[in-house]
């Protein structure tokens, strides 16, 4: 039988019940809220301006709080010693990142992006630190949507060398590019933070998620990531020095 690629309430049939315990380290918590996006972010985009504007794709409001807003917030997963303790080289990592894409507007045409120009002499360890960001915030997802964590993404926080089941590369986005360029030329800002929704595979067969993926856009740079039951091989952005910028058009869909 095919898969099925679907999204939003179809795959409520494929969901779980919220989390009781944290699931990086299994700890009952309590739990705490991860950012969607950095309290970083969020602060660099709130100077100079009275307030922010959320979308999610039906509408716009305010963002009236950076901190407790529940925009900006995934649900409870994660248990503070793991969310505020033994996750901040990751933050850091990630924040020293968004600062260089946010300021790099020649990225648009890059089809590379170098680590070492990002991290200096370090890159070999930050980067890894980078992607392990990105997998805490693709657990808080999955989790936020009712979806398993899988256990590679706890293993690769612990230190392990890769997420097996979990694709990452790095892409730049036209449209994203383009309205930066026309905001740019009308006398605005025009960066922002976006993220993709989530879409999922099932298996009717098995009654079961098979592959789940979605994106964080910092700007028009951002990271694609995919996870699949039954991997067919992956080449993450991390194993490299010189990380290639894909177009996120010519990347699959889910």
């Amino acid at each position: 039988m095919v898969d099925d690629m679907l999204t939003g309430a179809a795959l409520d049939p494929y969901r779980v019940p919220a989390l009781a315990a944290c699931w990086w380290c299994g700890s009952a918590g309590p739990l705490t809220r991860e950012h969607k996006f950095k309290k970083s972010d969020l602060g660099r985009m709130w100077e100079g301006t009275e307030s922010l504007v959320w979308g999610d794709g039906t509408e716009l409001r305010p963002l009236r709080s950076m901190r407790k807003s529940r925009d900006v917030l995934f649900d409870p997963g994660l248990c503070a010693p793991c969310n505020n303790d033994r996750s901040q080289p990751y933050d850091r990592a990630y924040e020293v990142f968004s600062d260089y894409v946010w300021d790099h507007a020649e990225l648009g045409w890059a089809g590379w992006l170098d680590m070492a120009q990002v991290y200096g002499e370090e890159w070999s360890t930050k980067v890894p630190d980078l992607a392990r960001y990105f997998g805490k915030h693709i657990g808080c997802r999955m989790a936020r949507d009712r979806f398993p964590v899988p256990p590679s993404l706890s293993a690769f926080l612990d230190g392990a060398p890769h997420a097996a089941d979990v694709q990452m590369v790095l892409f730049k986005s036209r449209p994203h590019y383009d309205f930066y360029r026309r905001a740019q030329a009308e006398g605005d800002d025009g960066r922002g933070l976006w993220i993709e929704p989530g879409l999922g595979y099932v298996s009717p067969s098995r009654g079961r998620l098979v592959t789940y993926s979605g994106s964080l856009i910092v700007n028009f740079v951002g990271v694609f990531y995919r996870w699949e039951l039954d991997p067919d091989g992956l080449d993450p952005f991390y194993d490299y020095r010189r990380a290639r910028l894909h177009w996120r058009h010519k990347l699959p869909t889910c």
